[in-house]
C-alpha cells in the first residue's frame, strides 16, 4: 500500500496540473456534429496506436505496486496505446 505522504505528494501535483491544465484551456462547444464515424487511431515513433493518448513512467511506481513499470506498459498494450 501506498505510504499517506506519498498519496498525498502524488495527488496534489496531479490538482495542480489539472487546475493549471483548465485555465489555459478553454472546451470549444460543438453542436449537432455526427460523432458515429470518429478514428482516433494514429502512428506515433512507427506504431498505430487505437488514440492519440500514450503512457510515461512516473517516479515511485514500484511504491504503488510490485511490478510497477512493467503493469502500466501491459495495460497500455491492452488499452491499444503505447508507454513512451
Amino acid at each position: 500500500m501506498l505510504p499517506l505522504i506519498n498519496f498525498q505528494l502524488c495527488y496534489s501535483e496531479a490538482l495542480f496540473s489539472i487546475s493549471i491544465w483548465f485555465t489555459s484551456n478553454r472546451f470549444r462547444l460543438r453542436i449537432l456534429v455526427d460523432l458515429s464515424k470518429i478514428d482516433l487511431t494514429t502512428t506515433v515513433l512507427g506504431f498505430k496506436i487505437s488514440m492519440p493518448i500514450m503512457m510515461d513512467p512516473t517516479a515511485m511506481q514500484k511504491m504503488a505496486h510490485p511490478e510497477g513499470e512493467l503493469d502500466t506498459a501491459r495495460a497500455a498494450s491492452a488499452a491499444g496505446t503505447i508507454m513512451v
